[in-house]
C-alpha cells in the first residue's frame, strides 16, 4: 500500500447521511433550546426507542414531554434523529453518542 493510498479513509458501510443530518438537525436544536443538554444524557442508558431513556426522555422526563417543549411536528422526530426505524436504531444510538461526546 502506498503512502497515498493509506491516507485515503474507507467510507465506513454502516453510514447514513440521511440519519446523520438528522442527528445534526437535533443537537443544534438542542443546543439552541437546552444549551447544556450533553451533560444531561446518560449514554450508558441511551436506548432511542425508549420513551424514557431517549434523548428526549432524559431531557424533558419523557419523549413527547421534549417533542412538545421542542414543538417537534407529529411524524417529524426521525428528522431530528429523535426517533429510529428499528433497522436504524444502533446507528442513530452510535451517532448520538459521538454528538454528545463532542460536547462533553
Amino acid at each position: 500500500m502506498s503512502e497515498y493510498e493509506a491516507k485515503i479513509e474507507t467510507p465506513r458501510v454502516d453510514f447514513d447521511p440521511v440519519l446523520f443530518a438528522g442527528v445534526q438537525r437535533g443537537a443544534l436544536l438542542l443546543d439552541q433550546k437546552c444549551p447544556d443538554w450533553a451533560q444531561k444524557i446518560n449514554i450508558d442508558a441511551l436506548k432511542i426507542r425508549d420513551c424514557y431513556c431517549c434523548i428526549l426522555g432524559q431531557l424533558y422526563r419523557n419523549y413527547m414531554l421534549g417533542k412538545t417543549a421542542l414543538n417537534i411536528a407529529v411524524g417529524t422526530s426521525i428528522d431530528y434523529g429523535f426517533g429510529a426505524l428499528e433497522k436504524d436504531v444502533l446507528k442513530v444510538e452510535k451517532m448520538w453518542i459521538k454528538e454528545i461526546q463532542a460536547r462533553l
